[in-house]
């Protein structure tokens, strides 16, 4: 039962979804402090570069942060405004910029946008530096300019929200999102873990689009281990800072399709009734030969654990830990088994991609979908094959008579939180 669910993509009108469940937009508010420490502990920037960063964001003393903003005064002044000049006073300016923003009141916004333009025309001087930090701050700056300048939330006519893992949103999850190191134009020592998005079947995404088809907000959705049975876990939204409604409707949605497929639900980022949860979730490996994971902050070669999850959602039954053990074994066998459409699908992804080939990739879609599939297929059956009995411990979905032929959006919503 859940390999067929896992499979299925759903779809839904995003518009139609937000008045279903009166999901009102909210004032975005940044906290600087918290996207920093992030953009270091992902290594955007690096951290032995920005001493006096790191020092003033692991600490809450005032006297401290104080002393902190007073050695950076004294070593520009010595610079006398020259910071283009000398690198390492480019990264002091860059430095008490960013202490600045920070203690900027969240309501000046004119102000936060004078500090990351300065911090961006710094950066942009030795751009192969910090090439990550800039695409962040991008994002961050476009948002600000349409705070600035009055404008709204866009006409959502024709958006969609969606569970997908289809082979070309995957690929381009990171592109067409800001603040992503998964990009295709990005470090290629991060962005060499995008194709895993594409070929690992455990792997799909929460994504809201465009009437064009354009991903404006994705999270990436994992099957992962607890040791006792599998749970959906949710990394973070890209980008971070985006409109209430969207920010909210991805989390309700998500909510949703864990509900549906009856599985816990993870993230690095708590709610009002999440609790902690006491032991790391982890995966086992995967087909590709590297794996960003967000939730600790580095490529991985597929084995990896994530420790203090939040628990947003829980399960409403137990199962036997011996099947997992079936699994388990099962899924670490299989890898070998898909080297050949791991590499056929490669090719044809990127060979596609560079070809220029989007525009007609209607015409080449079929054939290129069947060699992913099998890629990504072939790891999931061997996984639930092993396990075959627990489909019968999960109660029939029963949402009309039709079930196959049932309509998505009727599905979900037979599913929605209370």
């Amino acid at each position: 039962m859940l390999k067929e669910l896992w499979q299925e993509n759903i779809k839904l009108d995003l518009k139609t979804f937000i008045e279903q469940h009166n999901i009102q937009d909210e004032p975005i508010k940044i906290d600087y402090a918290s996207f920093l420490k992030r953009i270091l502990e992902n290594n955007h920037l690096n951290p032995q570069h920005y001493p006096d960063l790191v020092r003033y964001l692991k600490t809450e003393d005032s006297e401290t942060r104080d002393k902190i903003k007073t050695e950076l005064k004294g070593i520009l002044d010595d610079f006398k405004s020259e910071y283009s000049l000398n690198d390492y006073a480019r990264r002091k300016f860059i430095e008490q910029n960013l202490i600045f923003l920070i203690e900027t009141d969240n309501n000046d916004k004119k102000t936060q946008l004078k500090y990351l333009s300065s911090v961006k025309r710094k950066l942009g001087i030795r751009e192969e530096e910090s090439p990550e930090f800039l695409n962040d701050l991008s994002g961050v700056i476009s948002h600000l300019k349409d705070e600035v300048s009055g404008r709204k939330m866009p006409n959502i006519e024709g958006w969609t929200i969606e569970f997908t893992d289809h082979f070309w949103d995957l690929f381009n999850c990171g592109t067409d999102v800001p603040g992503s190191c998964q990009r295709l134009d990005g470090d290629p020592e991060l962005n060499k873990c995008l194709l895993d998005y594409c070929l690992d079947g455990k792997n799909k995404m929460f994504c809201i689009k465009d009437s064009s088809g354009r991903i404006v907000v994705r999270c990436i959705a994992r099957l992962l281990f607890d040791e006792e049975w599998i749970i959906l876990f949710r990394e973070e939204n890209y980008p971070d800072i985006l409109p209430g409604v969207l920010r909210q409707s991805l989390t309700l949605f998500s909510l949703q399709i864990a509900k549906y497929l009856d599985l816990a639900l993870h993230s690095m980022t708590g709610s009002e009734n999440s609790y902690l949860f006491p032991k790391p979730v982890y995966s086992l490996g995967s087909i590709a030969k590297a794996e960003y994971v967000d939730a600790i902050h580095s490529a991985t070669n597929g084995e990896f654990s994530i420790p203090n999850s939040q628990v947003i959602l829980q399960r409403e039954q137990d199962y036997d830990a011996g099947r997992v053990l079936l699994m388990e074994n099962a899924l670490k066998s299989s890898f070998a088994s898909v080297e050949q459409e791991q590499s056929e699908a490669l090719l044809n992804i990127i060979g596609q991609y560079l070809a220029k080939t989007h525009t007609s990739v209607e015409e080449h879609e079929q054939g290129l979908q069947l060699t992913w599939m099998q890629a990504r297929r072939s790891v999931l059956e061997s996984v639930f094959q092993a396990a075959p009995s627990f489909e019968a411990s999960r109660p029939p979905v029963q949402v009309g008579a039709e079930s196959r032929e049932r309509e998505i959006s009727d599905l979900v919503l037979a599913y929605s939180m209370p």
